[in-house]
């Protein structure tokens, strides 16, 4: 497989052009293309087309004109350039309003073949690009990011009541395991629970504090049975010292 100038430009007779970059690309996978190698290939092709497309609408811009409006508007040659490629339209404002007959030479197996797109244009490499990056999706879905399960606090003290050590070593692994980035975070959380203190206090305000006995009462569930029962002691009690103050 060539992923080449008319490889890509093939597309343009595909009435599903994503669908047409995508069943190509299952062919370059069994040729052993990585997704970069064909992908990016396939884009940077239309760019350098895309640059093609500008240095044409320059090359053919002799004057620009300002309309009652006060919008620039940039005249063209009629007819044909240098090269043979026809102008379409006489009076363009932005390379969007540019086309001509795209005339170009391939090499297939030894010997060269011309060919030739009409009205070539922005809006058919757009076309081209917004075809690749649909395929490179299709073929690569993105895994949509999900929330992790659990809080950071959930974490530390699901592994405080089951006796399972959160350090500066491993804190970083056991926070990754749950969707997490930061093992500091993790172990400061986990070194403020290890404090009984800490878990059956009360808060400085009853908001905090039904925060606090909402969080205990999340983790129960997640618990062993044999480490179930010190968790809800501790619920128990943290509930008591709350009724207390109130």
């Amino acid at each position: 497989m060539n992923i080449d100038l008319l490889f890509v430009l093939s597309a343009l007779n595909e009435v599903d052009k994503t669908n047409y970059f995508y069943r190509e690309w299952k062919k370059a996978e069994q040729e052993h293309y990585t997704e970069q190698a064909y992908f990016d290939s396939c884009i940077k092709i239309v760019e350098s087309l895309e640059n093609e497309i500008q240095k044409k609408y320059g090359e053919l811009c002799y004057s620009t004109i300002t309309n009652a409006n006060g919008k620039r508007i940039m005249l063209t040659n009629l007819g044909e350039d240098e090269n043979g490629n026809e102008v379409s339209i006489s009076k363009i404002t932005t390379a969007y309003d540019f086309s001509f007959n795209f005339h170009y030479t391939v090499t297939e197996q030894g010997r060269q073949i011309n060919c030739s797109v009409s009205n070539f244009s922005k809006h058919k490499t757009d076309e081209l690009k917004i075809a690749i990056v649909k395929a490179n999706e299709l073929a690569f879905p993105k895994k949509k990011k999900t929330e992790p399960q659990f809080t950071v606090n959930q974490i530390a003290l699901i592994h405080l009541y089951e006796k399972k050590q959160v350090t500066r070593e491993n804190g970083k692994e056991i926070a990754k395991q749950y969707g997490h980035a930061s093992g500091n975070n993790l172990f400061n959380r986990f070194s403020y629970y290890s404090s009984r203190q800490n878990r059956i206090a009360t808060e400085s305000t009853q908001k905090k504090t039904k925060n606090k006995i909402e969080l205990i009462e999340s983790v129960i569930p997640h618990l062993s049975e044999t480490n179930k029962q010190s968790a809800t002691n501790e619920l128990n009690t943290l509930k008591t010292n709350s009724t207390k103050e109130d």
